[in-house]
């Protein structure tokens, strides 16, 4: 019995109130399962009305008589030297008998006894053998001798009715004992199958009811799965929409990061507005991603990833998986406890214990008491009575014979219940022998203990499932106060083959993800980013800056260059109304700066290609040829009303260098650029200026491709093309972002309240109720409840009675040696004084 404890709470650590809704039967739950519970419960309640604890007075002494009684733990020695079940049965057949002789002296002592009592004390009593009676003669004892036999004989008397009387303390231990043990088990049955609050557990049948409809709503086509893709199917403009705006701000970025842009090379000009726009475009692009609109579609998203397709395989075969250690750890119980709970062993050896146990007390008390009351009668009639005046002989004395015949009759029925106290005493400390061991065994189990009895025990202990194994044991079962969640004790490997938790698994990568989501939501609201992004200041200072500003007004010559040490360049500083157009832009016209947008030069006046041109035309007679369709034309230099021969030096040279940075701005104008746009499945160039929605909510001229994502392409355009695309965008963003706002208010609602309770009430919550729920902190006071009553009740009690009975026919057998030595003395005496008075007499013994 006690091993296979062991081994169930063994199974309890390989697992490699209640949830409060009626368990059904199902998949991992059967009706068998369902009967045993409630079998476990009301055998529970019965059995601990009883017995539900006892109380070890002196836990190291009673733990020391456990280890003599075990012949110094002998079955754990040879389970440490067996490596299998074959070994071990041929290490106890060889080291067991030598190791229980001790064990075995009561047992010895009773055939020893026999075989003196037959072949000497029988035959030396018998009245024809006076000749095996040596030494007879006629003996005086005095008073005083006589007087000490009755004090020897009452103080054995005293110490025989006390340790006869220990037999029913220990028989009522192991009662109690065995009572504790049927309420522990039961107990245990009852909390592995329908959980207990402390400490918590949730329990089997609630955990695999759980399971059940977990597989139930992950199936194809439940409610669940139906509910979940109507729900996401409704609210996925929020996603289209963020996508949307996400593709859009990105497609600018890049076309405002791409340094033919910003810096054509052989230019010498630069985008002085391109780093502004960015970072500008880079705080919408932070609002977008931190804003309500993208945390509720990240949400969508994590939803839609963790409960379709090869996720939801992937969670349905884990779930699955985690179901397998349970139902056998449930079976496994079953098979173990079984007759605790379905059968009534336990009441059966109890009530033995009850009634027979007190009949054998009763009877062994009784029979002292007996043998106790006839020595001292033997005693007694041997002080006051032994001899009389003879009636023949006046001067004679008469022994009497009721003396020794009282002294024989207490010293032969002494004989038998000699053996009868040696031969239980010695079968129950026999008993008590691997009784004890395997309690000692059960009391010192750790992770290291169970490591070298592993091959007797079948257990591989080997690598990480005995590693798990080992945490277990040392956390669960050897745990006084805590209470470890179990998937936190057992690894396994997740999709990408790394070594993982059980509880991580299931909990953290999949419930944690998605609700983390959902808290970002909550966050994003509560912040204040449930403002729309299209009224937000950040887009509208984007907005002012891309629509009333044009780029090609602030793409000047670059401010890092040396101008002044350039020959080509150098000359135009010499002619002070044409040097300030070294900072010139490459637009036609002039522009001033808007104030309040970020942009440099902010208020200032920029002078653009026609500006340069009329200042030239004051100081120079400008032979000019235009360069179509661009405004910056081509020309030679001449003075003023003279030949161009006529034009000094420093004329000359400022000239040409001004008719060189013109060349600039010409090929600023002229050059390519490269304009961005999305290309529609990949064929159709597209922009989202058409963009609308229709009756039924959905959108349409966004730029998507069939399968929902976005081809962005880039083209060769001019500086025109390319300003004004620029600003184009500041429309483009506007309607991207309204539509992005209303689909936000839209979906707010559905996928913050919606969404999010009905995975958390038909998954997340179940998950998290079996991640929490599943500990072990139940198991260590079971284990200590079923140890202590089975052990410290019941073997204890049993060794207690066998001491009991062994110290019951030690001092009978110091009585008998007394009582033997009285008959003698009275019988020699009766036979003397006969042989005196010349009587010839038989004698009966």
């Amino acid at each position: 019995m006690a091993m296979k404890v062991l081994q169930a709470f063994l199974y309890l650590c390989i697992f490699d109130q209640s949830s409060g809704q009626p368990i059904q039967v199902g998949t991992y739950v059967t009706q068998d399962d369902l009967d045993m519970a409630s079998q476990a419960a009301a055998k529970a309640e019965q059995a601990c009305a009883i017995a539900s604890s006892m109380t070890i007075e002196d836990r190291a002494t009673a733990r020391a008589q456990l280890e003599d009684a075990s012949a110094n733990n002998i079955l754990l020695e040879i389970m440490q030297a067996a490596r299998n079940q074959n070994e071990l049965q041929t290490l106890a057949a060889e080291k067991l008998p030598g190791a229980m002789i001790g064990a075995a002296a009561p047992l010895i002592m009773f055939f020893i006894i026999l075989i003196i009592y037959a072949l000497i004390c029988c035959w030396t009593a018998c009245p024809f053998c006076k000749c095996c009676r040596c030494c007879q003669r006629q003996r005086n004892i005095p008073f005083l001798v006589k007087l000490i036999a009755l004090v020897l004989i009452g103080s054995f008397v005293l110490a025989l009715v006390i340790v006869s009387s220990l037999s029913t303390r220990g028989y009522a231990s192991a009662q109690e004992g065995f009572d504790v043990t049927n309420c522990a088990a039961a107990t245990l049955v009852n909390s592995t199958f329908t959980g207990q609050s402390d400490p918590y557990f949730l329990g089997l049948i609630p955990v695999l009811s759980i399971f059940d409809e977990l597989e139930g709503s992950l199936s194809s086509g439940s409610s669940f799965i139906n509910d979940l893709r109507a729900i996401l199917l409704d609210t996925s403009v929020i996603t289209d929409s963020v996508a949307v705006a996400t593709e859009n701000v990105n497609l600018l970025a890049s076309m405002l990061s791409d340094t033919r842009n910003t810096a054509p090379a052989g230019t010498l000009h630069e985008c002085l507005a391109c780093t502004p726009l960015a970072t500008s475009l880079s705080q919408v692009s932070n609002a977008l991603s931190s804003g309500t609109a993208a945390a509720l579609s990240a949400a969508r998203v994590e939803v839609d990833n963790q409960l379709s397709g090869s996720s939801l395989t992937t969670l349905r075969a884990s779930l699955t998986g985690a179901t397998a250690p349970l139902v056998e750890l449930k079976t496994t119980i079953k098979s173990a406890f079984a007759p605790f709970v379905s059968d009534t062993l336990m009441e059966q050896i109890s009530e033995q214990l009850n009634a027979n146990g007190t009949i054998a007390s009763v009877f062994m008390i009784g029979l002292a008491l007996i043998l106790s009351l006839c020595a001292m009668i033997a005693v007694l009639l041997w002080m006051c009575w032994e001899k009389s005046s003879s009636p023949d002989y006046a001067d004679r004395k008469q022994y009497h014979k009721t003396v020794h015949r009282c002294a024989c009759c207490t010293w032969c029925c002494s004989c038998y219940y000699t053996m009868l106290a040696f031969f239980l005493g010695g079968l129950l400390t026999i008993l008590a022998v691997p009784l004890a061991s395997m309690c000692l065994i059960m009391e010192d189990i750790s992770s290291g203990l169970l490591t070298d009895i592993s091959g007797v025990m079948e257990v591989d202990m080997s690598g990480e499932q005995g590693a798990m194994m080992g945490k277990m044991i040392d956390q669960c079962l050897k745990n006084a106060s805590g209470n470890p969640r179990l998937l936190d004790l057992i690894t396994v490997d997740d999709v990408n083959g790394n070594p993982t938790t059980m509880y991580d698994l299931l909990v953290v990568q999949t419930q944690d993800q998605i609700t983390s989501q959902f808290d970002q939501i909550g966050a994003t609201v509560n912040s204040g980013g449930g403002a729309g992004i299209a009224g937000s200041a950040e887009f509208v200072t984007l907005k002012s800056m891309l629509q009333t500003v044009a780029l090609d007004s602030l793409m000047v010559p670059s401010t890092s260059y040396a101008w002044e040490s350039d020959p080509d360049y150098q000359g135009i500083f010499l002619n002070s109304e044409i040097a300030p157009f070294i900072a010139s832009s490459a637009r036609c016209t002039s522009e001033t700066i808007p104030m309040n947008l970020g942009l440099p030069k902010e208020g200032e006046p920029v002078s653009g290609i026609n500006a340069f041109l009329s200042t030239m035309t004051s100081s120079y007679t400008l032979s000019s040829t235009s360069r179509s369709p661009t405004c910056a034309a081509d020309f030679t230099c001449k003075a003023l009303g003279v030949g161009a021969n006529d034009l000094n030096a420093t004329d000359r040279a400022a000239c040409e260098a001004a008719r060189k940075l013109m060349d600039l701005k010409y090929d600023m104008r002229s050059r390519n650029f490269k304009c961005y746009h999305f290309m529609r499945d990949g064929v159709v160039p597209c922009d989202v200026s058409s963009m609308s929605q229709l009756g039924n909510g959905a959108w349409t001229g966004d730029c998507k491709n069939a399968d929902g994502t976005f081809t962005v392409a880039s083209y060769d355009c001019d500086l025109a093309a390319f300003v004004q695309l620029v600003q184009d965008y500041g429309g483009y963003l506007d309607l991207v972002f309204t539509r992005l706002d209303g689909s936000t208010t839209a979906a707010l609602n559905k996928i913050q309240v919606d969404l999010k309770a009905l995975p958390d009430s038909n998954f997340l919550s179940k998950i998290t109720t079996i991640g929490n729920g599943v500990t072990c902190g139940f198991m260590g006071d079971a284990y200590q409840n079923v140890v202590e009553g089975l052990c410290y009740g019941g073997v204890w009690g049993i060794k207690a009675v066998a001491s009991s009975y062994t110290a019951c026919a030690v001092l009978t057998l110091l009585l008998i040696i007394l009582m033997y030595i009285q008959w003698r003395l009275a019988l020699d005496n009766v036979n003397s004084n006969v042989k005196i008075l010349d009587h010839t007499a038989v004698v009966p013994a």
